[in-house]
């Protein structure tokens, strides 16, 4: 994974945490979560870190306006990948201006993730 070197005072999303206060640590390549992603016509970085979750328990985050999207690789592999998918619907929720409201994204994100990991769905080709 490749290291943030911004100094953004606070990132456009829901977590109090700046760019600053996190490492990303390389990617191990156990868990299958791509280093980046198209969302909306928008290349996305993702970031691993170890330091995400130290203030608040925070598991992921998203940046609108750099285009990060963290995940703490302290959590366990079903919970970073149920991250990844909540920190893509939150950037779906801001470029799409839907304006939904967090919980309601949470609720998305943990019903999608239990029928994808749950059917062994995808939606990739091999």
């Amino acid at each position: 994974m490749k290291t943030i070197h911004t100094q953004q005072s606070k990132p456009t999303c829901e977590h109090n945490v700046t760019a600053s206060t996190f490492v990303p640590t390389p990617d191990t390549g156990e868990y299958d979560i791509p280093e980046q992603l198209q969302i909306m016509g928008h290349k996305y970085t993702i970031y691993k870190s170890n330091t995400l979750n130290v203030t608040d328990n925070t598991s992921a985050m998203v940046n609108t306006s750099l285009h990060h999207i963290i995940i703490d690789n302290n959590f366990s592999e079903s919970c970073q990948r149920e991250a990844l998918l909540h920190e893509i619907i939150e950037a779906m929720n801001y470029h799409m201006e839907l304006e939904l409201e967090h919980h309601k994204i949470t609720a998305l994100s943990e019903g999608l993730f239990a029928v994808l990991h749950n059917n062994g769905l995808t939606f990739c080709k091999e």
